[in-house]
């Protein structure tokens, strides 16, 4: 009897022991960005889009590529091609799901200024149908404005990859965001 409990209970010991001792996090992953440690919950920062409507976070939701922006105006390529560049290969990337292009939204998190209507209508203009999520300043430090992320249905902000500062990042960061992106689509249950 002491030998079925054994045989039984041992390889639930040995996991436990490996999860709670991170005896597997120095292994080689697929995944393209990097996993963003403790995952940040961003219904934390009791975002509100910029139409006042509420943000869902719940299964069935949209997977969600996030951009804080830096600067209010994203629209002079003189002031902010870095935003400009990581709205371009977000607005791409999103295209390039085709079919489950209609799973992922695109946030443009604002927490320091709040967007005037011609700002957004030019942006708009240029860029494929995004959303402005607006948050308080304190909430908007806690996410690094230098990474694109990608955040669950449930809102939990799980990977990010550092944004470009040229031209030349583009197409390979692109495919990064694009790799996993359709790997988390394929994979996911949530929505």
């Amino acid at each position: 009897m002491i030998g079925f409990l054994v045989i039984f209970a041992l390889p639930i010991a040995i996991a436990w022991a490996a999860y709670f001792n991170g005896w597997f996090e120095g292994i080689n992953t697929t995944n393209e960005g990097e996993w963003v440690k403790p995952i940040i919950s961003f219904s934390d920062f009791n975002p509100v889009y910029s139409d006042k409507s509420a943000f869902i976070t719940k299964p069935g939701e949209k997977w969600k590529l996030i951009f804080p922006a830096k600067l209010a105006e994203c629209q002079s390529e003189e002031t902010d091609l870095d935003c400009l560049l990581n709205l371009f290969l977000i607005s791409q990337t999103h295209m390039a799901l085709g079919k489950n292009k209609q799973r992922v939204e695109i946030i443009l998190f604002n927490g320091l200024t709040a967007y005037s209507v011609e700002q957004l209508k030019a942006l708009e203009e240029r860029f494929v149908d995004f959303k402005v999520v607006n948050s308080s300043t304190e909430a908007f430090r806690e996410i690094e404005t230098s990474y694109i992320y990608i955040a669950d249905p449930l809102g939990n902000i799980m990977l990010r990859y550092s944004a470009v500062k040229n031209r030349e990042e583009l197409p390979l960061k692109g495919k990064s965001v694009l790799k996993d992106l359709k790997k988390l689509l394929k994979l996911s249950r949530l929505d």
